[in-house]
C-alpha cells in the first residue's frame, strides 16, 4: 500500500509564501506592460480624412478644412500650425507629443479638428496632413471666381446658350476701329449639329440693353479685335465654366458662328 505524504506546517507556508511572490512578480510586470502601453504616442489607424467647407470654394469664401481620423489611443495629434505654398500645397501640421508624465487612455479614440484658411485666389489646392513628420496627401479641390447673380446658362434640353448680358464694343464706322464705348445686349445661341461645338447666334433674340462705358465682371465679352467671345460664366446644371468662343466670321457686326474654343471648370452651385 502506497503511503500518503502530508505536508508540514512549515512546507504549507513556504508553499504559500512563493505563489504569493509569483502573483505579485506578475502583476508588476501587468502594471509595467500597461504603464508602457500607455506612455506610446500611438499610431493612426484610419485617415486622415480631410473635407472642404464650403464644399464648392469661390474666391470669396472663407475656407475650412475639417481634419479628422481615428487613434490608437488617448494621445490623438493637435493641431499646430498650417502654411499655403506659391504651387497651391496647403500643409497642415500636427503632433501628438503631449506632457512628460501623462499617461495615454488605452481606447481607440475618433479625433476631429477644423482649420481655418480663410480667402484663397481662385485656382487648385492640393493638402497635405503632416503627422509627427509624415506627409500624408489627402485631397485637392477647387477655388472658382466669385459666384455671379447673371450667369449665362445651357439648357441640355433645347441646346441653347442664353447670355443675359453680353458686352459689345462699338466700331467707328469709318475706320473700324473701338469708339470706346460698349453696347449691352441679351443673346441667345444654338447648339449646331456637326462634328465642332459651333453655335450660331439667334437674330430674333438679340435685344439691345444698355450703354456702358467699361464692361462688368459678370458680363459676356466680345474682342473685336481677337474675334473672340468669353463669357466668365456659364452654369450647366449645378456646374459652371469660364468659355471662350471663335467668331467664324471676319465681320465683327455679322452674327456668324461662334465655335467653342476652350472651357474651364470653376466651381459647383449649392442650390
Amino acid at each position: 500500500m502506497k503511503k500518503h505524504q502530508y505536508l508540514t506546517g512549515q512546507e504549507v507556508q513556504r508553499y504559500e509564501l512563493s505563489i504569493n511572490r509569483v502573483t505579485r512578480l506578475v502583476a508588476l510586470m501587468l502594471v509595467c506592460l500597461l504603464w508602457t502601453a500607455s506612455s506610446f504616442a500611438g499610431i493612426l489607424i484610419n485617415g486622415p480624412t480631410v473635407t472642404i467647407e464650403p464644399r464648392a470654394p469661390t474666391t470669396e469664401d472663407a475656407v475650412q478644412l475639417k481634419v479628422s481620423g481615428v487613434w490608437s489611443n488617448g494621445c490623438f495629434p493637435q493641431y499646430e500650425t498650417h502654411s499655403l505654398e506659391e504651387s497651391g500645397r496647403i500643409k497642415v501640421y500636427y503632433s501628438s507629443t503631449r506632457s512628460r508624465g501623462m499617461a495615454c487612455a488605452m481606447v481607440v479614440t475618433p479625433w476631429e479638428f477644423t482649420v481655418d484658411v480663410g480667402r484663397l485666389p481662385s485656382g487648385e489646392y492640393e493638402v497635405h496632413i503632416h503627422i509627427n513628420g509624415k506627409d500624408n496627401k489627402t485631397i485637392t479641390f477647387t477655388v472658382g471666381e466669385r459666384q455671379c447673380d447673371t450667369h449665362a446658362t445651357y439648357s441640355l434640353e433645347n441646346s441653347r446658350l442664353t447670355i443675359p448680358f453680353m458686352d459689345l464694343p462699338l466700331l467707328n464706322p469709318e475706320t473700324h476701329q473701338p469708339t470706346g464705348e460698349i453696347a449691352v445686349f441679351q443673346a441667345e445661341l444654338k447648339l449646331k449639329k456637326g462634328l465642332f461645338v459651333d453655335f450660331t447666334v439667334l437674330p430674333y433674340k438679340l435685344k439691345f440693353v444698355s450703354f456702358t462705358p467699361t464692361t462688368k465682371a459678370c458680363h459676356a465679352v466680345y474682342s473685336s479685335q481677337n474675334k473672340t467671345l468669353t463669357i466668365p460664366f456659364v452654369q450647366v446644371d449645378s456646374e459652371v465654366y469660364e468659355a471662350t468662343f471663335k467668331h467664324l466670321q471676319e465681320v465683327p457686326v455679322d452674327l456668324g458662328v461662334l465655335r467653342l474654343e476652350s472651357y474651364k471648370y470653376l466651381y459647383t452651385t449649392t442650390q
